[in-house]
């Protein structure tokens, strides 16, 4: 079934009642094919969960809206919001906002609906306090994504009943087997790769020291020791069961010189990081605390996906102490060229350092009372989580941009203090890991913020505190 898309906006200005009418029509990207991957053994089909299956698929997967300041690469593979984009406005099937998250607008549900001719209509309405701006492009999403949205001027949350681990894989979980030392320690889960059918670990005892298991430890072996690991996420064995226990290959990566060199016959310290393009991070520190002071420095050793070995001496330059975290630490994460780290004391700040020369650092202003997990959600996009619930269980999945360099509250939450692990071939697909059980529970996660459809503006709309504005999204289909 083909799909077109047709956007129309509406704006009336409020003391003229003069009304501009703008048209334009979209591109459909792959983002409803890739949201709809089951992932094999880990079970993360969308159509079992009850609020989809139970409606016409469009109610929840194509009834919400963003709008954005710039235009988008018109690509079937565009699926999620890069950096550098401000989305203006945001909109939700059956939401009705009149409170502070200015962005958020109110969906009609008179105008609304399935058409005679079987076409779908949906229509945003935005009062004059809202979505003010310069829009350039329109795109659907889904009625949970349409609602989290990407970021709110006000830096305010508004509802936690919408979540973006709402489409994770629950119950068909997969358990640690054959990973030795593993137990619920997340220190040596590395990153997914769906195309290779796989998840990459490290062996613990080849990170953390431990007397009986010296030999195994790189201190003894002088390499880091990566484990692949077949996942079940596009086939599985028929001696397969609900554990990853088959090892597909043994990669053991020599540490480079100057690393050894500095740590000596130390095995104090070592923490182990990654980021979404298949690098890991070891981080090593010969001293025993958790945390480099001003003006000392650590040596970073980054393997590549082809598991070659890069060494860079990182120097803490940024005036107070940093937080290394132990073992795999979920309070740092690597994204380009930079490391993303709180400093130690309240209240923690974080940086951005270029780890390959750490006198570059970008000072978000970020600070918090506690810390909590970092994550990238797109390149140039920090996740950052931060606690509201009195339950203490849902965190605020805040977003730094790098190229805006700003910090911007979503309007939802994510359930549970859980590591999340980006797949490098899947964007808004994490690997989910549960670390309140033991052995750990692995489960896929699919960020709802897609970008089902791209519909840039021949020319883009000045949306001002005059204006009232009304957006029409019009879906028809091609058997």
């Amino acid at each position: 079934m083909g799909i077109k898309g047709k956007t129309t906006f509406e704006l009336t200005d409020v003391n003229t009642g003069e009304v501009e009418v703008i048209e334009d029509s979209n591109m459909i990207t792959n983002a409803l094919q890739e949201f709809l991957t089951t992932y094999g053994y880990f079970g993360c089909d969308i159509l079992y969960t009850d609020d989809i299956r139970n409606n016409s698929l469009w109610i929840n997967l194509l009834s919400g809206l963003f709008l954005f300041d710039t235009a988008l690469d018109e690509d079937v593979n565009n699926t999620f919001m890069p950096a550098g984009v401000k989305m203006i406005g945001n909109g939700s099937k059956d939401v009705s906002n009149s409170g502070t998250v200015t962005e958020l607008g109110s969906y009609n549900t008179v105008e609304s609906g399935t058409q005679s001719d079987g076409s779908i209509k949906l229509v945003y309405d935005f009062n004059t306090a809202q979505a003010n701006g310069t829009i350039a492009c329109a795109c659907l999403t889904s009625k949970i994504g349409g609602y989290i949205g990407m970021g709110n001027d006000r830096n305010s949350y508004y509802n936690e009943s919408y979540y973006l681990s709402k489409f994770l894989s629950s119950d068909n979980y997969i358990c640690q087997s054959n990973i030795p030392g593993a137990g619920n320690d997340t220190s040596h889960i590395l990153y997914p790769v769906y195309n290779e059918n796989a998840i990459y670990f490290t062996n613990p005892y080849n990170i953390k020291y431990s007397s009986s298991q010296a030999s195994q430890h790189w201190s003894t072996t002088k390499k880091i020791q990566i484990l692949k690991v077949r996942a079940g996420f596009t086939g599985v064995s028929i001696k397969d069961r609900k554990y990853l226990d088959k090892v597909i290959e043994t990669y053991n990566v020599d540490i480079p010189q100057d690393i050894l060199d500095y740590m000596g016959t130390s095995t104090n310290y070592i923490t182990i990081s990654r980021d979404s393009e298949r690098n890991v991070y070891v981080i090593f520190y010969k001293t025993s605390s958790d945390y480099i002071s001003n003006g000392n420095f650590c040596w970073i050793m980054k393997i590549d996906k082809d598991m070659n070995a890069t060494s860079y001496k990182f120097t803490n330059n940024v005036g107070k102490a940093l937080r290394l975290g132990t073992d795999y630490s979920k309070y740092i994460t690597f994204d380009g060229d930079y490391l993303w780290i709180y400093s130690n004391s309240s209240p923690y700040y974080l940086y951005g350092i270029k780890y390959t020369d750490s006198t570059q650092i970008i000072e978000t202003g970020v600070n918090k009372n506690n810390i909590y997990n970092l994550y990238t959600v797109e390149k140039n996009l920090i996740g950052i989580y931060d606690v509201y619930s009195n339950s203490g269980y849902y965190y605020a999945p805040t977003v730094y941009d790098v190229v805006n360099r700003t910090h911007r509250r979503v309007n939802g939450a994510i359930f549970h203090d859980c590591v999340l692990a980006p797949f490098p071939d899947k964007k808004g697909v994490y690997l989910y890991i549960d670390q309140n059980f033991n052995p750990c529970r692995l489960k896929v996660m699919k960020d709802p913020r897609y970008l089902a459809t791209i519909n840039n503006l021949s020319e883009p709309v000045v949306k001002t505190s005059s204006k009232t504005m009304k957006v029409t999204y019009t879906l028809t289909f091609e058997e």
